[in-house]
């Protein structure tokens, strides 16, 4: 592990973000196979021989680690967790690895325990196969530093993008998460449902078969199955009454969730948005009329790179004292 800043790959469930310590960000939409094989051709030279991949779940693990077999087989083996993160992950590191490029996982489960936050009203059989949750934890991480330097010892970060989730804080550690288990509990995506009826998920299972059950509920769901577009920002300026459904649901979805973070705090200093969608302040002042929570609210763009960065460089000077 050099000390050096590598490039940052993040593969999210709609788009490849690449971040370069003193070239900036790029982002590629929808990124297929042949185009990744070509980029990592191309650019291999930028992308230096260490390279991150941020990654969303990979069972127990935490923090920053080298993609050794065991690792990796852990991504493998939690890909039932994030079946849209986790593939393109597995795809980039084999790329990577035939390009002889030295790979590094950062775990997006890293300020969250091993366990669940809450206690799951589940069989204790049951109970002790469920690993912990907690998601965009590098972007949680990096807008806890805003609530901090504000002097804030219980607060709720507000994580909007795509995906979305919201994690309540105390003293510098989260307590309750809205993604508990996996990404598609909470607040709902493009398109994922977000927090459902248990018994609903049942019955399309019952109806479709698991396979469909999954489509369903993880790529037909979500502001996408309301609108028809993916796109919020489309959704947003539209006119259309199906889109202002979409932009009323989801609202409603995350002042919600918000409403559930407050029970967990004994009261709430602050509120930190971060994520382009709720860079739009009428979209956080709807959330928070909705929430019916009068709090103190910032806005900062999400910067989980410089929160991996310094999780980076943090690891390499313990390496080296």
């Amino acid at each position: 592990m050099a000390c050096e800043r590598p490039v940052i790959l993040n593969p999210g469930s709609s788009s490849l973000k690449i971040a370069h310590p003193t070239l900036g960000e790029e982002t590629i939409r929808f990124p297929t196979m042949r185009l990744l094989e070509r980029l990592i051709r191309e650019r291999k030279e930028k992308i230096g021989r260490e390279v991150i991949i941020r990654t969303v779940h990979a069972g127990a693990y935490r923090g920053i680690l080298r993609a050794t077999t065991r690792v990796k087989q852990a991504v493998e083996e939690s890909v039932a967790y994030a079946p849209l993160h986790n593939p393109p992950v597995i795809l980039l590191t084999r790329l990577l690895e035939a390009a002889r490029v030295r790979v590094y996982y950062a775990l997006d489960t890293t300020p969250y325990p091993r366990e669940p936050l809450v206690t799951l009203p589940l069989p204790k059989s049951v109970r002790r196969k469920i690993p912990g949750g907690g998601f965009h934890g590098w972007s949680h991480l990096h807008a806890s530093w805003h609530a901090q330097a504000k002097g804030w010892r219980e607060y709720i970060t507000i994580h909007t993008g795509s995906g979305n989730s919201i994690t309540a804080w105390r003293k510098e550690k989260p307590v309750w998460t809205s993604m508990l288990i996996t990404p598609l509990h909470g607040v709902m995506g493009a398109t994922r449902s977000g927090m459902l009826d248990p018994g609903l998920v049942l019955l399309l299972v019952k109806w479709y078969g698991l396979g469909k059950a999954e489509d369903i509920l993880w790529r037909e769901s979500g502001w996408y199955a309301l609108s028809r577009e993916k796109d919020f920002r489309r959704i947003y300026t539209s006119r259309d009454p199906r889109a202002r459904e979409a932009v009323n649901a989801y609202s409603m979805s995350l002042a919600e969730q918000v409403s559930i973070a407050r029970v967990h705090l004994s009261r709430v200093d602050g509120i930190v948005f971060t994520g382009p969608i709720s860079s739009h302040k009428p979209l956080r002042e709807r959330v928070m009329r909705k929430a019916k929570l009068n709090a103190p609210v910032i806005y900062t763009p999400s910067r989980e790179e410089e929160a991996i960065w310094k999780a980076w460089e943090e690891e390499c000077a313990k390496r080296k004292t």
